[in-house]
């Protein structure tokens, strides 16, 4: 009969080679999931570059992107930039601080691949002038294997945060049209359609701020300029003081339809306080 001593060696033994296969069973399965989510995070880079690079003609840069698998696929990207076609002679066309969204379980595997929500934080929008040459091209990004197209992707909507749209001037030397978009929502944004938008912005000149729905595209690749925009419009708070010669709070309300480098207006303005200078007051 084996004494109580002689089992205590063996109960050892069998303590230790449980916490061994304990650790194993975390290890192991942990080891494998961490290189599926980097597996996954490879293949998610890959496909918003070639989606973006694809759509826009242009070069995507893309400093980081972080992918969550579980519970639900979730996608967080920072430092986004596309260069209009390639050039360096002016600013980036897009710019993106961080962007996330979330897919389904199957959401990676749809066709057409569709992203029910899209966050966008700290974007700049640049647009060069309509109609101008493509000027200076950086060189062309290197050749890469011949892939598989894209499947068309979907997303219901866009809320985009602290978003500024800056409008280049023909003429060089002259500022920049301005925008300062506090409030922007994209609704059924998809390659090669337009799409229709609501938004809260600062006109740039004269300074004041507007309410404004419609519909914008589909994207002009060669021309962002000439791309369609068309809409309604509630102008309110606008401040004519810094023009010569003139003074006053501006309102209006109207309609705009034309290309995104040229809008023509319809609507009607109230300016209750409207001063001349040389007069002094409100007329």
């Amino acid at each position: 009969m084996a004494s109580p001593e002689g089992n205590k060696p063996r109960s050892k033994i069998r303590l230790v080679i449980l916490i061994v296969l304990l650790v194993l069973l975390l290890i192991v399965p942990g080891g494998f999931l961490y290189q599926r989510v980097q597996n996954l995070e490879d293949w998610t880079r890959d496909w918003v570059v070639r989606a973006l690079t694809e759509h826009f003609n242009s070069r995507v840069d893309l400093e980081s992107i972080r992918v969550t698998a579980f519970p639900e696929v979730s996608v967080i990207g920072e430092n986004l930039t596309i260069h209009y076609h390639n050039r360096t002679d002016v600013p980036p066309m897009i710019r993106i601080q961080q962007f996330t969204f979330h897919l389904g379980l199957l959401g990676l595997l749809e066709v057409p691949r569709h992203i029910h929500g899209l966050h966008v934080d700290n974007m700049v929008i640049t647009i060069p002038p309509r109609g101008q040459p493509r000027g200076d091209q950086g060189p062309p990004p290197p050749p890469t294997k011949i892939k598989k197209p894209l499947p068309n992707i979907v997303i219901d909507q866009i809320a985009c945060d602290n978003t500024t749209l800056l409008i280049l001037p023909k003429q060089a030397g002259k500022e920049p049209l301005d925008f300062d978009i506090h409030d922007l929502i994209l609704y059924g944004v998809g390659s090669g359609k337009a799409f229709s938008f609501r938004g809260d912005l600062t006109n740039a000149k004269p300074v004041g701020d507007i309410k404004t729905k419609g519909n914008f595209g589909p994207w002009q690749v060669d021309d962002p300029g000439s791309t369609p925009v068309d809409g309604s419009y509630n102008f309110t708070n606008a401040n004519l003081d810094p023009f010569p010669g003139i003074g006053g709070t501006l309102s209006s309300t109207g309609k705009y339809s034309g290309v995104l480098g040229g809008l023509e207006v319809q609507g009607v303005t109230d300016t209750p306080n409207f001063s001349l200078d040389p007069v002094g007051r409100a007329v």
